[in-house]
């Protein structure tokens, strides 16, 4: 599936195998919201055990979920490559991206900014057993965990995280 120059008024559910490319879309103003085990998350895009999920050269902003404010990848095999997440939120785990149950994959030459999550990771959260490499010019600027950990990214007690070559400045996050 490929969706090319478009601004997508909507989120989606990615649930296929077979493999899902996003080019070049802007996605702005969706949330996903609900009460059901995967309802509230990925206010954009939620990829559900899903793999090859590719998305590249796009712009998240302004969208909000209760975890993965702009995307949730649970179980998926992914790639995020020259993206801007800005002003994204999560009501608790994740502002922008929210990585889970066995997700593994890389974030390149991508810019966070001024995304919040209330309990953790105001720009990304690693939960799971998610394998996540950060690389390659990514950014990380004025992200904020208002009542937990991880003002840029909040990494769970089974994920791990490899981060290199990247900028992560005035981030914050507040612990009563």
């Amino acid at each position: 599936m490929r969706f090319l120059d478009r601004l997508l008024q909507l989120n989606f559910l990615i649930t296929s195998s077979e493999g899902v490319h996003i080019t070049n879309c802007k996605f702005s103003g969706n949330a996903a919201v609900g009460t059901g085990p995967y309802s509230g998350t990925g206010g954009a895009i939620a990829a559900l055990s899903s793999s090859d999920v590719v998305v590249m050269q796009s712009t998240f902003v302004g969208n909000a979920a209760r975890a993965g404010g702009a995307i949730d990848f649970l179980g998926s095999s992914f790639s995020v490559e020259g993206c801007r997440f800005g002003n994204n939120s999560a009501s608790e785990l994740g502002g922008a991206l929210q990585f889970s149950a066995d997700a593994s994959g890389v974030v390149e030459a991508t810019v966070f900014a001024d995304n919040s999550a209330s309990w953790y990771g105001g720009a990304m959260l690693l939960g799971g057993a998610a394998v996540v490499a950060v690389g390659s010019s990514s950014a990380f600027e004025g992200n904020v965990a208002r009542y937990g950990f991880g003002g840029a990214i909040a990494v769970g007690q089974s994920a791990l995280l490899t981060l290199s070559g990247s900028r992560v400045t005035k981030n914050w996050s507040y612990l009563s």
